[in-house]
C-alpha cells in the first residue's frame, strides 16, 4: 500500500511538472501585447494621444505663476508626498493639493471638491468636447458649485522655463453658479508630463471686475 501511495505521489508531482512546463510554453509563445498607438497628424486630422501621468512619491514640479497684470512673478513647488492608486488619488505638499492619477485637482487651498476638476481627458485627440460639474466646499465653510464647457481646441508648440514642448490646447469656459463670476482657462499639456505646461486663469466677476489673470508656466520636474 505504501508503494502504492508513493508511485501515485510521484505520478502526481510529474504531471504538476508537466502542467507548468506546459503554461510556461504557452506563454512564450503568446505574441508581445502592442504598444498604445499613437496616431500621427494628418492634414485633415490633428493626432490622438493617450493622456497618462505616472506619479512618484517625491516628484517635484517646480513652477511659476505670473500675474497677467502686474506681470510679478511667484514661485510655486508641488511635491508628491503620497499616491494611492487604489483610491485614485494623488496627495502634494502633505495635503495642501490633492488630484487624481490623471491630475484633475479634488482639493487645493481653498478647499476640498465632491469629485475631480475634470479637465483632462483619458485621450487627446483635438475636437474633444465635454461638461464637468462639481461642488467645492471651501475652508471659510461656504460651498460653490462650477460648471465647464471643455474642449481638445488645438495643438502647438509652447516653451516656458522648462523647455519647448508639443502640447494639446485645452479651453475650459465655465461658471461659479452661486456668484455668477465667469471663468475662463487654457491649459497646455504634453503626453507623459506629470505637469501642466502652461495654464491660465482670467475670473471676471458680474460687476465686470476682472478678479484673477494670471499664468502658471512649468519651471522643472525632478522624478522622485
Amino acid at each position: 500500500a505504501a508503494a502504492a501511495a508513493a508511485r501515485r505521489a510521484e505520478a502526481a508531482r510529474r504531471e504538476i511538472e508537466r502542467l507548468a512546463a506546459e503554461e510556461q510554453r504557452l506563454a512564450l509563445a503568446l505574441p508581445p501585447e502592442p504598444p498604445v498607438p499613437v496616431v500621427a497628424p494628418t492634414p485633415y486630422f490633428s493626432g490622438l494621444n493617450e493622456h497618462r501621468r505616472d506619479y512618484r512619491v517625491g516628484d517635484v514640479y517646480e513652477l511659476r505663476v505670473v500675474d497677467l497684470f502686474s506681470r510679478r512673478t511667484e514661485p510655486l513647488v508641488m511635491r508628491v508626498t503620497a499616491v494611492d492608486i487604489g483610491r485614485d488619488r494623488v496627495e502634494y505638499n502633505g495635503g495642501e493639493f490633492t488630484s487624481d492619477l490623471m491630475g484633475n485637482t479634488t482639493g487645493n487651498q481653498r478647499g476640498s471638491m465632491g469629485t475631480p476638476r475634470q479637465f483632462y481627458p483619458s485621450e487627446l485627440v483635438v475636437g474633444r468636447r465635454w461638461q464637468t460639474m462639481f461642488r467645492q466646499n471651501r475652508v471659510s465653510g461656504l460651498n460653490y458649485t462650477f460648471r465647464y464647457d471643455v474642449k481638445v481646441a488645438g495643438r502647438e508648440k509652447v516653451t516656458v522655463p522648462a523647455g519647448t514642448f508639443d502640447t494639446y490646447r485645452i479651453e475650459a469656459l465655465g461658471y461659479n453658479m452661486q456668484l455668477g463670476a465667469q471663468i475662463r482657462r487654457t491649459i497646455w499639456v504634453a503626453p507623459e508630463v506629470n505637469a501642466d505646461i502652461a495654464h491660465e486663469i482670467w475670473v471676471k466677476l458680474t460687476d465686470g471686475r476682472i478678479e484673477q489673470n494670471d499664468r502658471q508656466e512649468l519651471v522643472s520636474v525632478t522624478r522622485g
